[in-house]
């Protein structure tokens, strides 16, 4: 009976599989790369590309682990990575040991790891001012500028940015905001003193005051960055730049060249008005702002009173190929300014063809009439007549031609209007300027029609022009 059993167990143990009786085999790992024999300036960056693969004798790899130090493991199933090691300040090298274990479909792990060291040497990081930003030649009272910073071993690791200006101290500035705007502590006082920084669109200065900036005189700006393992950047140099202070509370900013300039300068200083004066389109247009938002935004919020001539022409921003009227361009800065309490007076004109989106609204002008053309004029025997019997009527000193009037905001009052000679067909308003009050005194007053066309009598200019400037706004 016992030879029976012995029997019957050998013929079960010869019918099986030979498979079945053999135990499941490890994996085995490997990286693509068995070793990385770099050292002194040729260690890597701390961004490392790797790769690795695994085989499996008796079935298929289903995973793989990584540790960096056989304690620790993470579970991946990709074959490659990018790898953004971190070097501890203070130190420019280290070396990372890296294992890898493959996991089989039976979640038996390798039980030899690959290994890899490797020799890692951070990358010092670059900082440059952006030359599309750069600042003009000569700017009034505010500089505008941004920069920029890279890392090879990943912006991340950029922990702090540092600006000086001229001889002064660094100062940590805000790394995430590129773009800033440097304006005098006291922008009516010349030399050398204190400058705040503000931020891209910002309508306040941040807390930081640095020191160093010259009124009235040549500077320069000067940008470094630091990384993680305290890694400085060279430090890139602006190029020179004059920045002029504030004289005075009141600005002429110039849309025009030739005679208007001098019309419209004779009659303030008719009056004993003392300006300073901003010509955009003077030195072929290289005055404009580089960006209107915030350079000439900020610049218009240090004066307490605004005149603004310009004409109807169409010009391309140099800077960005940007075409349109000064008064789009500037249109939403003046309605910065007009919320922080500003005063603005402008005398512009326009086509029938104008783009008046950024116009309407901002300034107390709602629409264009639409009859208004060039068969619109007003001849030298006619005038603009004011609302009110305390500003004098004008009369061109030739024939205004291409009038365009206008229907006012709800809240504007109309200012003055026309004596037109026009069509048979013409209909609508014959508003030219417009204004808006606060407590009973005009502070934005707007012309549709370019007042130095109007000096037939300069005394009545001047008279317009000194009720607005040295009554109203006052």
């Amino acid at each position: 009976m016992k030879n029976v059993f012995l029997i019957s167990i050998l013929i079960f143990l010869f019918s099986c599989d030979k498979g079945e009786l053999e135990f499941n085999k490890a994996p085995e790992t490997q990286f693509s790369v068995k070793e990385i024999n770099l050292s002194g300036e040729n260690r890597l960056n701390s961004v490392v590309r790797l790769s690795w693969y695994g085989k499996d004798p008796d079935g298929y790899v289903k995973g793989y682990e990584l540790s960096y130090d056989q304690q620790v493991w993470s579970y991946v199933t990709n074959q490659d990575s990018i790898f953004r090691f971190s070097i501890s300040a203070n130190s420019d090298t280290v070396d990372i040991n890296l294992y890898i274990r493959a996991i089989d479909n039976q979640n038996l792990a390798d039980p030899t790891p690959a290994y890899l060291r490797i020799p890692l040497k951070n990358t010092a990081p670059v900082a440059e001012f952006n030359e599309d930003l750069t600042i003009p030649d000569t700017t009034n009272i505010v500089a505008t500028t941004a920069w920029n910073a890279t890392d090879a071993d990943g912006n991340e690791s950029i922990r702090a940015a540092y600006l000086k200006i001229n001889d002064g101290q660094w100062f940590e500035i805000n790394r995430d905001r590129k773009t800033f705007s440097i304006v005098p502590q006291d922008v009516t006082t010349s030399g050398s003193g204190n400058a705040l920084i503000y931020y891209e669109s910002d309508r306040n200065p941040s807390s930081t005051i640095l020191d160093g900036l010259r009124v009235n005189d040549t500077n320069r700006f000067y940008l470094k960055v630091v990384d993680i393992s305290n890694a400085e950047s060279e430090v890139d140099t602006s190029e020179v730049f004059f920045l002029r202070g504030k004289n005075n509370d009141v600005l002429l900013v110039g849309g025009l060249t030739g005679n208007p300039v001098n019309i419209y300068k004779n009659t303030l200083s008719n009056i004993n008005v003392s300006y300073d004066y901003l010509d955009l389109v003077g030195n072929a247009l290289q005055n404009l702002p580089r960006l209107w938002n915030p350079t000439f935004t900020l610049l218009l919020l240090q004066y307490d009173k605004i005149v603004f001539f310009s004409d109807n022409g169409v010009i391309i921003n140099p800077f960005n190929n940007q075409s349109g009227m000064l008064l789009e361009f500037a249109a939403p800065s003046f309605q910065d300014y007009a919320n922080s309490g500003g005063n603005f007076f402008i005398t512009t004109d326009f086509k029938t063809t104008s783009n008046m989106d950024p116009i309407y609204g901002t300034m107390p002008i709602d629409t264009l009439n639409e009859s208004s053309d060039f068969g619109v004029r007003i001849f030298s025997d006619s005038a603009i007549v004011p609302s009110n019997s305390i500003y004098p009527a004008l009369k061109p000193r030739n024939v205004a031609d291409g009038v365009n009037t206008f229907y006012p905001t709800p809240d504007a009052e109309i200012f003055y209007t026309a004596q037109l000679r026009a069509g048979a067909n013409w209909t609508g308003t014959k508003t030219v300027a417009s204004a808006r009050k606060r407590n009973g005194k005009a502070y934005q007053v707007f012309f549709s029609v370019e007042l130095w066309k109007f000096d037939k009598t300069q005394t009545d200019l001047d008279a317009l022009f000194n009720q607005i400037l040295n009554v109203e706004f006052n």
